[in-house]
């Protein structure tokens, strides 16, 4: 029986969701500076961006220093939030926290790691805690392709080849979407769903859907149509 992506020489799709572990853990972030600065109590360190930014993403590479800790999301519908007893926190959504929440959430005997799409410095200040906002703008090709690297060669089955992401085909992403990483991995799953061998995707890749390449068994390129009814 095959497996899925076995011909791509992959385990699953590179862009698929992730689990909570393997997000900390295959996060392309620097957080050293961060990790040292939470041992003691007292700090903030706010990640603020729009949606798909990696807010998310750097709170879970810090994270993983700190597997013990509470990793706490913050429902917009306001329901019930507690935070456990633990010297550091991270409070992802925090934006959607009541003012009453806030008041009880943040104090001085703590440290926290927060991602938000509202600067909270007045509940800090009022809280007494030290804390540094890190906005979460601007996409760099460098970046982008080692994060594109870490996605694939995380889902590599086995020795050989395996699909890459062409140069040419990293800027164009970065002209359609921006910094959204979110949006960019998206455009890369329907793009590696479609492939049936290892090849090197390149700006030929990026043309819209309904004339979108694919690499036949041979290994010749055609081209096939694409419904387009609904969402990939």
């Amino acid at each position: 029986m095959k497996l899925p992506f076995e011909e791509l020489n992959l385990r699953r799709n590179p862009f698929g969701q992730l689990t909570a572990k393997e997000r900390a853990r295959l996060a392309v972030v620097d957080v050293d500076r961060f990790v040292q600065a939470l041992h003691q109590p007292g700090q903030v360190f706010e990640f603020f961006g729009h949606s798909g930014r990696g807010k998310t993403t750097h709170m879970r590479g810090i994270w993983r220093h700190f597997p013990q800790a509470p990793f706490l999301r913050v429902a917009e519908e306001r329901e019930r939030f507690s935070i456990p007893d633990h010297p550091v926190v991270f409070i992802d959504e925090a934006q959607f926290l009541t003012r009453r929440q806030r008041r009880k959430t943040f104090t001085a005997q703590r440290s926290y790691v927060v991602g938000t799409h509202k600067k909270l410095h007045s509940i800090y200040q009022r809280a007494g805690l030290h804390f540094e906002t890190v906005e979460l703008r601007g996409l760099s090709a460098e970046k982008l392709a080692s994060i594109i690297e870490s996605r694939i060669e995380a889902s590599r089955r086995g020795p050989g080849p395996i699909p890459r992401v062409h140069d040419d085909a990293i800027h164009l992403l970065i002209e359609e979407f921006g910094d959204n990483i979110r949006a960019i991995e998206g455009r890369l799953y329907e793009i590696f769903q479609r492939l049936d061998r290892p090849c090197l995707v390149d700006e030929s890749f990026l043309q819209p859907a309904t004339s979108a390449p694919t690499h036949t068994k041979n290994g010749a390129t055609a081209r096939k149509e694409q419904s387009q009814v609904g969402d990939v």
